[in-house]
């Protein structure tokens, strides 16, 4: 999520969903994250490695003009009580949700294309069979 309600999700196994700044829902949830990540800003630390998380962890990544910074925490704690990662967590997710609502909206908006069997134009029937002599 960027200041400016931008949002890209990028899956481990690749692909993603990106261009979220041109819908409200999405910018405003965006712009939420990134507020609520100055509230744990204080905690983090300076990093210039990007590993992902050990399984049952949650590791946050804040890029600034002075480089970027992380933390990580444990899943289960962000469940169990109010903090400001547990609240950050959960704006991470509505980010995401708002952005599969979007991803939903395209696809239920295209046109359902139907294939039609090829259409071969100009074919001579087959030749009929020559008669024995």
């Amino acid at each position: 999520a960027f200041a400016d309600g931008d949002a890209r999700l990028y899956y481990k196994t690749g692909g993603g969903m990106v261009g979220g700044v041109s819908h409200e829902s999405v910018r405003k949830a965006a712009q939420e994250f990134v507020t609520l990540s100055r509230k744990v800003f204080g905690r983090m630390t300076k990093t210039t490695e990007y590993p992902l998380p050990a399984p049952d962890r949650v590791r946050f990544y804040v890029l600034t003009q002075r480089g970027v910074f992380t933390t990580e925490t444990d899943r289960q704690r962000l469940g169990e009580t109010a903090s400001d990662l547990s609240t950050l967590f959960y704006s991470g997710q509505e980010v995401v949700a708002q952005m599969r609502q979007v991803q939903e909206e395209r696809e239920a908006a295209r046109p359902l294309m139907v294939p039609r069997p090829p259409v071969i134009e100009d074919e001579e029937p087959p030749a009929e069979p020559a008669e024995p002599a």
